[in-house]
This record gives structure tokens, sequence and C-alpha cells, in this order.
């Protein structure tokens, strides 16, 4: 079985949000055969909007909502998804075999377009996604500051050269690796929890530890980096202007077609290409 953990906090009727939503969704009931979809959300039903509801309930047999409680934790939701899967899948361990391929990924910027899990082999590998190759850890932008928040000038220095690794798309071979990386983040994040405090974003956590392995206890040997500019995976569009465009109701981009794209809503004209064809 292939599993796609994701996790949505805030406000679930938010206009764009809820747009996004029903677009991730409905291009992996589409687009992703023979997969399950875990929801973690913290919002109640009654702030879930009626069309998600429409989709959770016609869907029982992919999608299942798990209910969540905000962390007593002074970290942000973000950094908390972490956890609420590695608990999930303690409590509920019968359910996978170490054979199943995990997805981790954001939602409501999200669109899958084949069933990339097609295209991963049966090891124990991580897979990293890199974004743009001109953003690096030290530009001086938000990824600089969540540097800074964690390890401040000294882990700047030291991993600051590298190329933004995207935490929101990682992708498990296996139930080992994504217990591995999950396991990892959420080590992390309790080793730098009282120096941040509310401060402290996944992101970067996530850059610290794929950068400066000193920090990975069970995944060094399992991370494989993706770059953006060749995106047989996954494509993050990010900020950037690039030359892609849509054929036959796929992105093309660096002449290929990734499986999914990631942070489209920051080009409208993807966006509402998006909701004309799934």
């Amino acid at each position: 079985m292939n599993y796609i953990f994701t996790h949505h906090s805030g406000n679930l009727n938010n206009k764009e949000k809820k747009r996004g939503l029903i677009l991730f969704f409905n291009s992996i009931l589409k687009n992703v055969k023979g997969c399950k979809v875990k929801f973690f959300t913290q919002n109640l039903d009654k702030e879930i909007p009626d069309e998600l509801k429409d989709i959770f309930k016609n869907n029982t047999d992919v999608i299942e909502v798990v209910k969540v409680k905000h962390l007593r934790l002074n970290i942000g939701s973000h950094c908390q998804r972490f956890f609420y899967y590695i608990d999930y899948i303690n409590k509920h361990h019968d359910e996978f075999s170490n054979s199943d391929k995990f997805m981790h990924c954001d939602n409501s910027d999200v669109l899958f377009f084949d069933n990339i899990f097609d295209k991963l082999d049966n090891d124990d590998k991580v897979h990293i996604f890199r974004e743009d190759e001109r953003f690096l850890l030290d530009n001086g932008a938000l990824n600089t500051e969540w540097l800074f928040h964690i390890g401040h000038q000294v882990l700047i220095d030291r991993v600051g050269k590298n190329v933004v690794c995207c935490s929101g798309t990682i992708l498990a071979n296996n139930l080992k690796s994504f217990i591995s990386i999950c396991t990892d983040m959420c080590f992390a994040m309790m080793r730098c929890i009282t120096s941040t405090g509310d401060l402290m974003n996944d992101q970067g956590i996530f850059n610290m530890i794929v950068h400066d392995t000193d920090h990975l206890i069970y995944s060094r040997d399992m991370i494989e980096f993706h770059r953006n500019e060749e995106p047989d995976l996954i494509f993050t569009m990010g900020v950037v202007d690039y030359d892609h465009k849509p054929v036959n109701d796929r992105i093309f981009v660096y002449d290929r077609f990734p499986s999914v794209i990631h942070q489209y809503n920051r080009h409208p004209e993807v966006f509402r290409w998006a909701e004309e064809i799934i």
C-alpha cells in the first residue's frame, strides 16, 4: 500500500486554502490509484467546509481524517505534524508493513498528475527535494532567518552554501525510512526547542539535519537529493518564473513531466488552469 500523510492547521474556510485543498484531494483521487491519505487536522467538524466534508464522506476508502490536538510544545503546527505521524504509526502499527511507500506533503499547494509511488524503488531511500538552485540558505531570506533562530550564525556558516531543501515534500521508499526521517525531525526539534521556542520552523530544522548529517540518527545513510531542475518526481514552483507550460493536462518544465507540482498557487495562471483540468 502507498500512503500520503498530510497535515493542515488554520482556517479551512479561507477561500484560497479551501480551493487548494479541494484540488489536492481531487488530484489524488483522479491520478493516484491504490493509495490511502491520512489527513491530520486540528479543526473541529463544524470548522470543515461542506465541500471538503463531501469529499471525505464519499471517499472513506481512500481518505481518513485524523483529528489531533495541538501539542503542549512551544513549536509551530508545521513542526508538530512529524510528531503526529510517528504517534499515529505507533498506535496503528498493524495497518502498515515495511514494504509500504510513504509521502509526506503539504496540501493546499500540491497537485498530483500521476502515481508517483510507481517511480520508487524497494529500498530504504528517503527522497529530499531541493528548491531552485539559485536559492541558497545564506541568501538572507526567510530560510536564513529560520536557521539563525536554530543555530545562529554558526549554523549558517556551516550549511549556508547549500541549496534550500523543501520540508513540504518528502518521499520514503518504505516504512523504515519514513519512520527514520520523521524521528530524526522530532529529535532535532526537541534538542532545539529550548533555544528557539515558537520561532522554530520545520524547514529550518529540516535543512539543518539534511545538510549537517551529524544531526541525523536514523536516516543518515538513506538520504537521496533531487534537483528541482530535473523534476522527474516533484517540481517546486516557488516564486520564480519558469518556462513551464500545460501539455495534455500536465505541466511540462525542464523537458520533463513531473508527477507532482508544489507551490503552484504562487502562479495565479497555473491555479486557474488546475481548476479547469482537475
